[in-house]
């Protein structure tokens, strides 16, 4: 098997998420104003071009819950 196609094999469907919304923004100290995550269902497996919850910091140190990173991020 080609070394790529057994790397797309190894990582695919490596990673979870299955902890509740209310849990991740205590873990990260996300206030609640900045939770745009909306009805964010269990995540039993997550793809490297799926959605998945992510968590971001604004330039005043604040943290970000959002589902897809802001408009113009990297």
């Amino acid at each position: 098997m080609p070394m790529q196609k057994l790397f797309n094999f190894i990582m695919c469907n490596r990673y979870s998420n299955t902890m509740a919304k209310d849990a991740m923004r205590r873990l990260f100290a996300i206030d609640a104003s900045h939770d745009d995550l909306g009805n964010a269902e269990p995540l039993t497996a997550i793809f490297p071009k799926g959605m998945a919850p992510i968590v971001g910091m604004n330039d005043d140190g604040s943290r970000w819950l959002r589902s897809e990173p802001p408009a113009g991020a990297s």
